[in-house]
């Protein structure tokens, strides 16, 4: 039962697809980042209309206003797969990415999701992600609420990369996806974050990289499916420090790991 499974049935290991159907692009063509099925970056004023919020692309980063996001382009309501540099999005308000068939957000390099804003993402596809970054970090300190109505199946936040990732000063909502955070290669930290994942098979599904929890709250409940139900799965080190772990399974270890396991505070 190694780690990178990611729950992923007819997906591969790690529930990771590395090909996406994101057409060719000349040499020095401007790379696309496609925002509610338009391409931001040709768009007049860097900006697209999303039902009755906006979102503005300048210096790397894509600022989300009250956005309302149903469109997409290649299945992802935000799909930035072919990017070179680094995506940091930025909420302000009211945010919401449905009707998004394979991903919500879609990041070839890494991901940083900030501001005092909320994005709410909603899938209905039993092997959809909710976040999707193919190569580089994610780094999330913002208010998110995920939610697969085909309940059990999917990733909410899936990261196929190498490089740590974080998760700091966050809030997170997560159900009705098979794994809620699906990292087979990468280390994770997670700081000052409150996460409640529920309706879903395995909560955290750790690979070769450590995991880390400081300060905060980690909830899993109410497993669903006839699969191993796991709070927290690791194959490396686990810290658990000043953190609240709240984890229950009907039917296997709350928390499973392989290295060494230390518990402060």
């Amino acid at each position: 039962m190694r780690g990178r499974a990611g729950g992923g049935s007819g997906f591969g290991a790690g529930g990771g697809v590395r090909s996406e159907n994101v057409g060719l692009q000349a040499k020095d063509a401007t790379p696309p980042l496609y925002v509610n099925g338009v391409d931001i970056t040709q768009a007049p004023g860097n900006a697209v209309a999303c039902g009755g919020g906006t979102a503005v692309y300048q210096n790397d980063v894509l600022t989300l206003t009250d956005a309302e996001i149903t469109g997409v382009w290649s299945s992802a309501g935000i799909n930035g797969a072919q990017l070179k540099q680094p995506l940091e999005i930025v909420l302000v308000g009211a945010n919401s990415i449905s009707n998004a068939v394979d991903d919500g957000i879609l990041c070839g390099p890494s991901l940083t999701i900030s501001g005092n804003g909320t994005l709410t993402i909603e899938n209905n596809h039993e092997y959809a992600r909710g976040i999707h970054v193919l190569q580089g970090a994610a780094n999330i300190g913002a208010n998110l609420i995920l939610r697969n109505a085909a309940n059990g199946k999917g990733w909410a936040i899936d990261l196929q990369g190498k490089a740590k990732s974080t998760i700091d000063g966050a809030k997170i909502s997560v159900s009705g996806y098979q794994t809620a955070i699906n990292l087979p290669f990468a280390p994770l930290d997670i700081v000052d974050s409150a996460i409640e994942i529920q309706k879903c098979t395995l909560g955290i599904n750790g690979g070769d990289g450590a995991i880390s929890f400081k300060n905060g709250r980690f909830a899993f409940s109410q497993a669903v499916g006839d699969d191993v139900r796991l709070g927290i799965s690791c194959y490396s080190d686990l810290t658990i420090d000043n953190c609240t772990i709240e984890a229950a399974s009907a039917n296997f270890n709350a928390i499973y790991c392989e290295g060494k396991v230390r518990v402060e505070g």
